[in-house]
């Protein structure tokens, strides 16, 4: 069985890389904070540098969202702290904007988890939309 196991750098490379896919929910709070850690490098430095004035794009209140509703009530509001105490060093915002936004944006999905179904599109569509929407006039 040895021999039929490829052992090159590629495929051992390729194997430690299948545990580090880019997901919300992946079972490990540190993967989690760093991958969130790097949304929000990617959202306030980069997209911003290399779209200008072109558009904005929210990837973080989606990320936030699923964290919500796939992951346990403690990852998630970690999750979610960690999020918006990074947004409000990076971005010139009132003290604790993204805290209050993200706190009752979380209690809300924890409230309503229950009724999402990952077989409609219509729940997540609707979810997402009122997330980002509160998060704008928040």
């Amino acid at each position: 069985m040895d021999s039929l196991l490829r052992r090159d750098g590629w495929s051992m490379w390729k194997s430690q890389l299948k545990g580090w896919r880019v997901r919300p929910n992946t079972g490990s709070l540190p993967k989690d904070i760093a991958y969130i850690l790097f949304i929000v490098f990617m959202q306030t430095t980069v997209l911003p540098t290399l779209l200008g004035s072109a558009g904005v794009f929210d990837f973080i209140t989606p990320w936030i969202v699923v964290s919500a509703v796939r992951q346990r009530p403690l990852q998630a509001t970690v999750l979610a702290m960690i999020t918006a105490f990074t947004l409000e060093t990076k971005l010139a915002v009132p003290a604790g904007i993204y805290l209050c936004s993200y706190w009752i944006l979380i209690n809300i999905f924890f409230q309503i988890r229950p009724a999402l179904s990952w077989r409609y599109r219509t729940p997540w569509l609707a979810s997402y939309a009122l997330a980002s929407f509160w998060i704008m006039l928040f």
